[in-house]
């Protein structure tokens, strides 16, 4: 039996015709005629609940809307026309349609209806007036300039006192601020539920999926794996859920700032430079980035990810410009000097307890770490001896206290440790048996203090013995092995050599100095960036010119791989930069931006070099035919090509990483997608025999082989054919 609210009216059905008489009277029409002199529209709403559009049916909520234009002020004589044209249309409407008992649900459906049609109607108009006032101020900006006025003079809006916006008070002004900060925050709303490709739309579906705890759980697992601190304020948060709350709610708020540009923009470097304040530095940023766009596939939703993966690259490269940027801050410094100055006294008082805790008669901590070490490595067993006795063991403590204590003052605390370090040169004590002790005065440590020992001590406590061992050791090879020479190969085995120069860079300079001297800092700025996130060594450099060396030919074709890639992403290098017409490569427009500087690049598989360390200049340097083979073989390459001997390449293919070490990302294309690929670097360079070619200075004639990212293999260079260069 059907229900009163559902059963059709075929039999009882009424038509009512209202007519609008400016905002309060409405006068209703059955079948007699009325007085409409004054109307200004027809409005016809069927019983049930449902209403009918004259100009068409459009869904509207329960029911559809049926409208009659008529003019102001019609006459009697033709009213009763527009009335029974109503009526016809409504007759066809009910043929089409099935109508239902109105009820008070029904009814107030309705009232819900229409404020939603008034609201949309309004805000719709609303927008089309803000429209026209952008289109007036844009039209008197470019009549402005095409007259030659100044941007300052045109840099408000219209003061015509015809445009919303001229002459405004404070008062107004607080109006709009309002309605701009409720349309962003209605933006974020409305994205989230409507808009699948944005990344905050996609947050939504990964929390409400059952993956969403898992996803943070991991995230923090991955986090504590790689990151070398992480803050006692999140590992105290010992409960699962409480662990899994913290994350969702960074990302969750993260993600309502970047619906909020101009928040965002001064909420996230203030935000950046307060977690300096708990130890986290720019560093931590980038981990979490790569951490999270590496777990996003495996957790989200196939189809969501790939619909929101563009947003989330842009979200993050928004997210590490400002947090980077607060980080680096002079409010960031601050934090961070306030954050050391705080792990100084905890330093100290740890190493002051563990001092306090050494009786005499029993093992010190001193002597457990070279007892340890020497059930490792037999090479300790000759100071256990000498350590074993109480007083030796707590001098050597003594002076790490010492050097602690001296930690705020760099310079004083640099000279005594090297003077340490030369002391042990004395004791036969290389500098590897230095480095490696490490890891068992951490452990005898850790066993003396017990439960005293925190996350935050470990951290704070590998710091500084990791800081003490590299800086004895410096005061033993008297700047041999500092800081980067570390990376520079010594000659001892085959290692690779690279050098670099800007294609054209004399006309360059000569056409827009200013110009080029800015691309030629951010040239600088990316390739440094490099080498030293492939663990490079730059040798020296030269005007625009780099030499750079690596520990083999594989690690220095990704250098190579990753200058040409970098300088296409990076474009424009800098604003107004533009490369010259007469250029040396050709082919695929595609592979190429005039935006950015051409980098040609040799690289030789060295076997026959020497490396000599400069005592005057502290850096090392490099001698030899294959270092004389490597100039010659970049100064025939085009720039935006990477050329090496046969010989070389040979060398390269020889390396089993080449071909089956996954290639990172970065390296694979132009874009910056994250997604898990296990081929090799191999399966991402092109690569072309160009020939043989006679090199100055080289007895035969060199076949070269060319290289470029197999993203850019729409390049096209010379193919040589034995002259000379």
């Amino acid at each position: 039996m059907e229900s009163p609210s559902q059963r059709p009216l075929e039999q009882s059905f009424h038509t009512s015709i209202s007519c609008a008489l400016g905002q309060s009277n409405i006068l209703s029409l059955d079948d007699s005629s009325s007085d409409l002199s004054d109307a200004s529209s027809l409005e016809c709403r069927l019983k049930g609940g449902q209403q009918l559009l004259l100009d068409g049916v459009s869904p509207y909520n329960e029911g559809v809307i049926l409208t009659l234009a008529i003019p102001p002020t019609p006459d009697k004589a033709n009213l009763t026309k527009y009335a029974e044209t109503f009526r016809q249309r409504i007759q066809e409407t009910r043929k089409k349609s099935v109508m239902f008992v109105n009820t008070p649900e029904n009814e107030a459906i309705n009232a819900a209806s229409d404020e939603r049609m008034k609201f949309l109607v309004n805000l719709k108009s609303m927008t089309e007036s803000l429209q026209g006032e952008r289109r007036v101020y844009e039209e008197e900006m470019a009549g402005s300039m095409a007259n030659g006025s100044t941007m300052s003079t045109h840099s408000g809006f219209s003061q015509n006192s015809a445009c919303h916006y001229a002459r405004l008070n404070e008062e107004e002004l607080n109006t709009i601020k309002e309605f701009i900060d409720e349309a962003q925050k209605m933006s974020a709303i409305i994205r989230k539920q409507y808009f699948r490709d944005s990344a905050s739309a996609a947050w939504s579906h990964l929390l409400t999926s059952p993956n969403g705890g898992e996803f943070c759980s991991t995230l923090y697992e991955k986090l504590c794996q790689n990151l070398t601190y992480i803050p006692d304020y999140i590992r105290n948060l010992k409960d699962e859920e409480r662990v899994i709350d913290h994350y969702i709610n960074v990302i969750t708020k993260t993600l309502e700032l970047y619906e909020n540009p101009h928040v965002m923009i001064d909420e996230l470097p203030k935000i950046a430079a307060r977690h300096r304040g708990f130890g986290v530095s720019s560093d931590a940023f980038f981990v979490m980035r790569n951490i999270f766009m590496e777990l996003l596939p495996e957790y989200m939703d196939p189809k969501v990810y790939e619909q929101s993966k563009k947003d989330w690259l842009k979200f993050w490269r928004l997210v590490l410009d400002l947090m980077v940027s607060g980080s680096n801050s002079e409010e960031g410094e601050r934090y961070h000097a306030m954050f050391e100055k705080n792990n100084q006294k905890v330093l100290l008082a740890t190493l002051k307890t563990i001092g306090e805790k050494q009786e005499e008669g029993k093992p010190h901590v001193i002597t457990k770490m070279l007892q340890n070490a020497a059930k490792d490595d037999p090479k300790y067993e000759k100071f256990v001896t000498n350590f074993t006795k109480f007083r030796n063991a707590k001098r050597m403590y003594d002076s790490f206290t010492d050097i602690a204590s001296k930690q705020m003052m760099i310079e004083e605390m640099q000279l005594y440790m090297n003077e340490l370090g030369a002391r042990h040169i004395t004791y036969q004590v290389p500098t590897d048996m230095i480095l490696n002790i490490v890891p068992y005065m951490l452990d005898s440590c850790r066993e003396c203090l017990g439960e005293q020992w925190t996350p935050s001590v470990d951290v704070i406590m590998k710091r500084f013995y990791s800081y003490l061992a590299h800086g004895l050791t410096e005061g033993m090879d008297s700047g041999k092995n500092k800081g980067e020479n570390r990376r520079a190969p010594d000659g001892s085995s085959p290692f690779c050599i690279l050098f670099t120069d800007v294609e054209s860079s004399t006309d360059l300079w000569q056409k827009n100095p200013t110009v080029m001297a800015e691309a030629v800092k951010e040239h600088h700025r990316i390739i440094r960036t490099i080498i030293a996130q492939n663990e490079a060594y730059e040798v020296k450099t030269a005007g625009d010119s780099f030499i750079i060396a690596a520990r083999d030919i594989l690690v220095g074709l990704k250098v190579a791989i990753a200058i040409q890639l970098e300088l296409m992403r990076q474009a424009p290098i800098t604003p107004g930069f533009k490369m010259l017409d007469n250029v040396q490569g050709g082919g695929d427009e595609a592979a190429w931006n005039p935006s950015t500087l051409r980098v040609r690049i040799g690289i030789e598989h060295c076997t026959s070099a020497t490396a000599t360390y400069d005592t005057v200049h502290k850096r090392y340097d490099y001698y030899g035919p294959s270092i004389n083979q490597c100039a010659r073989i970049e100064t025939a390459a085009a720039g935006g090509q990477i050329l090496m001997s046969r010989e070389s390449f040979r060398a390269l293919k020889a390396i089993k990483e080449f071909h089956n070490e996954p290639c990172p990302a970065l390296l694979r294309s132009l874009d910056e997608s994250e997604k898990e690929d296990e081929r090799g670097l191999d399966e991402f360079v092109a690569m072309r025999d160009v020939g043989k070619l006679k090199l100055k200075g080289i007895k035969k004639p060199v076949r070269l082989a060319s290289l470029v990212p197999l993203c850019l293999a729409g390049r096209e260079f010379k193919i040589f054919d034995e002259v000379d260069v």
